[in-house]
């Protein structure tokens, strides 16, 4: 299953950088120079979100960009490992959860190999950026590991649950889940004794042992995330209108796509409210009432607890409703309940087996393998759409034919590849689509690039005005006091006041976003190019010490050489 699992996302390794992975990796990291600004976040970090707190996962963004040089291949290759971790403990857990009966190893070996292949995870492994859930997982199932397999509760144990339940807290908020759940797994019954058997009640390490640990965890994060993000504002709570109707939609949405994920769609706009969501998530919770129930009364623990652990850990992703994000679903939040999912249907599968003859038992596991060789190689197909931005956006643009998201993502991945008149069409036909504010933002930023290019800069700067009116951005303000400099530069007599003007916009970028080294590097040419060698100087070498990348940073460490000049000739980038 190890084999399965590395196999199918195997080809993702050749895969670049998609979707925001350059932000949080190329503008996040330099901010971050030490471990500790990783769990203390400065200030005026470039485009970081104000309520974005899972400093492990930037931890280990930082060892891929010391082991590869920020080579895409390695962030690739430490998201495999992580979901090849996260099917190995899918198995060690089931095991333990199915030991009382005699199907264990068909059980959690088919939960494994279905987990390993699920085309659902596509997103989550395949995309750099969504390698919080793997860590959510892996931590959350090695605690949950620890607590079935002990009975004496010991403070090293203690501590290690209490740090494995922190650990996935601080990868991502749906670790949170982990709170109700190891306890919950602490206080279920012995499986194998008879109800009337007078034994003691607990198979599992103590529940006030486990509960102690794991609020130990949820407490130290609170105060962690409190102080970690004490220089950025959170978003507010605002219920969407028909919240129930939507609650229920997207209830119905997550668990049919998890039964039936295709078409798979990177971006879901809107909470698809059809009716057939509504009654499938009425059906999945009146049937996951009745069947938690029964499993309960019949002392069937594990399945009772497998469905917990499928609504426990769907619910963070039910409560992001509640802050009315741009994408309302997404498949990503199915990574950790698929594991649920994968330990119900491997149990399933061993009930059905265990009843049939040889010849029968043999078609199943037959039609069983002929599914999951199915299931990978849907996986495989559907890891091809994350190879690259234009065939992301591609298929992306594609499904979403009214909001403007994927039009302007694939228009700024033809602008990245410089075919400007690609991306200008792109950008005006998602321009009359529907686009949040920060639609609106990037599409002038993008279109004032376009104008840019062509060296209209007056045009530009128009664009950057629109783009700096609708999100107050350091790159708006750079972008804008750039497009300002090159109009004067570009006109017969330079105009000082509109020199003044371009100088002072990029002092507004530096202090909105004093980590970017984009920003120091384009400040510093243009003081350069104005004489003040003192003051580019400065900015150049700041630049570089936030990894101003090539060949800004040869260009840097050129001027840094050079002795003062009276005069320097130069174009701002």
């Amino acid at each position: 299953m190890v084999l399965v699992a590395a196999a199918v996302f195997a080809p993702t390794l050749r895969y670049g950088f998609v979707w925001d992975d350059p932000i949080s990796i190329q503008r996040w990291l330099p901010a971050l120079d030490s471990v500790a600004a990783v769990f203390l976040p400065p200030a005026n970090i470039p485009q970081f979100p104000a309520d974005y707190y899972r400093p492990l996962q930037l931890l280990s963004y930082k060892i891929d960009a010391a082991l590869g040089g920020g080579a895409p291949w390695v962030f690739h290759c430490s998201s495999v490992m992580w979901h090849v971790v996260v099917t190995s403990l899918v198995f060690l857990v089931g095991s333990r959860l199915w030991s009382a009966t005699a199907t264990a190893t068909v059980a959690s070996t088919a939960s494994a190999i279905l987990f390993a292949v699920h085309p659902i995870h596509s997103e989550s492994v395949a995309w750099v950026a969504a390698r919080p859930d793997p860590m959510v997982g892996a931590f959350s199932l090695a605690a949950l590991y620890l607590v079935l397999t002990t009975t004496q509760p010991t403070f090293a144990r203690a501590a290690a649950i209490g740090l494995l339940t922190l650990a996935a807290l601080l990868s991502k908020e749906t670790g949170a889940a982990a709170i109700f759940l190891l306890p919950l797994a602490a206080w279920l019954p012995r499986e194998e004794l008879a109800p009337a058997q007078k034994q003691p009640r607990h198979r599992y390490t103590p529940l006030w042992f486990t509960a102690g640990a794991t609020a130990a965890a949820g407490a130290l994060y609170v105060v962690l995330r409190h102080v970690g993000l004490q220089h950025y504002r959170g978003g507010e709570v605002v219920l969407p209108e028909s919240f129930v109707l939507t609650l229920l939609a997207a209830t119905g949405w997550y668990v049919w796509t998890l039964v039936w994920p295709f078409p798979q769609n990177a971006f879901v706009a809107e909470v698809p409210t059809h009716p057939w969501y509504v009654g499938v998530a009425l059906c999945a919770s009146v049937g996951t009432a009745l069947g938690g129930l029964t499993a309960l009364k019949k002392g069937q623990y594990p399945i009772f607890f497998s469905l917990a652990w499928f609504w426990c850990t769907l619910a963070p992703s039910l409560a992001l409703l509640a802050m009315q994000p741009e994408a309302p679903v997404a498949e990503r939040y199915l990574y950790i309940p698929s594991i649920a999912f994968s330990w119900l249907a491997g149990q399933a599968l061993a009930q059905v087996t265990l009843h049939l003859s040889g010849t029968k038992r043999s078609a199943v596991f037959a039609l069983s393998f002929l599914l999951l060789a199915g299931l990978g190689t849907a996986t495989l197909s559907r890891n091809e759409v994350w190879r690259d931005n234009v065939r992301l956006w591609t298929d992306t643009a594609a499904k979403n034919p009214h909001d403007g998201f994927a039009l302007r993502n694939l228009a700024a991945a033809f602008l990245e590849l410089g075919n400007a008149e690609e991306a200008e069409r792109l950008l005006h036909e998602a321009l009359r689509r529907r686009n949040s504010r920060a639609g609106l933002y990037a599409i002038h930023s993008n279109l004032g690039t376009v104008a840019f290019l062509r060296g209209q800069y007056d045009e530009a700067a128009e664009h950057y005005r629109k783009a700096f009116d609708e999100r107050a951005t350091g790159d708006a303000a750079y972008n804008l006091g750039i497009a300002l400099f090159k109009a004067a530069e570009a006109t017969s007599k330079t105009d000082p006041a509109t020199i003044q003007q371009a100088r002072q916009w990029l002092e507004r970028a530096l202090s909105l976003s004093p980590y970017d080294p984009e920003i120091h590097y384009g400040y510093a040419e243009i003081v350069g190019l104005l004489g003040d060698h003192d003051l580019a100087s400065r900015h150049f070498r700041r630049a570089l010490e936030l990894g101003l990348r090539e060949p800004q940073a040869t260009r840097a460490r050129s001027f840094l050489s050079a002795p003062p000049l009276k005069s320097r000739k130069g174009a701002a980038n």
